[in-house]
């Protein structure tokens, strides 16, 4: 791994320590759970057309956290973090998959709040 990668793990796990929050990673409705840190943003929301003229309004939420601590592999479709009674199914964006790996050691995962507040 390189300094700059070393670099990049370093202020990832600052970050974390300065500004995360801990969640509730489930695996699947009902299933296994695991205990994370990660922080949650909120980027711009946006439109999209459905090909029937109607506008579509997506909010999406991201949560970023270590790679090393993804507790069931790369994140899918289905997986939850749950926080205050808060639930955020794990969701690809439009043209997007579930997650995105911004360096080795830190991946920005896709989801939308189903329950609670946010």
């Amino acid at each position: 791994m390189s300094s700059m990668d070393n670099d990049i793990g370093d202020m990832a796990t600052d970050l974390l320590t300065a500004a995360g929050d801990a969640y509730t990673y489930r695996n699947g409705a009902g299933g296994a759970t695991a205990t994370v840190t990660a922080v949650k943003s909120s980027p711009p929301s946006f439109q999209i057309d459905n090909g029937n003229g109607l506008l579509i309004e997506v909010r999406p939420v991201e949560f970023k956290m270590l790679t090393s601590a993804l507790p069931y592999g790369n994140p899918v479709k289905g997986q939850r973090l749950e926080r205050g009674g808060s639930v955020w199914e794990i969701q690809p964006t439009t043209g997007e998959k579930c997650f995105y790996q911004q360096s080795p050691q830190m991946t920005r995962i896709h989801s939308k709040l189903i329950s609670g507040t946010g």
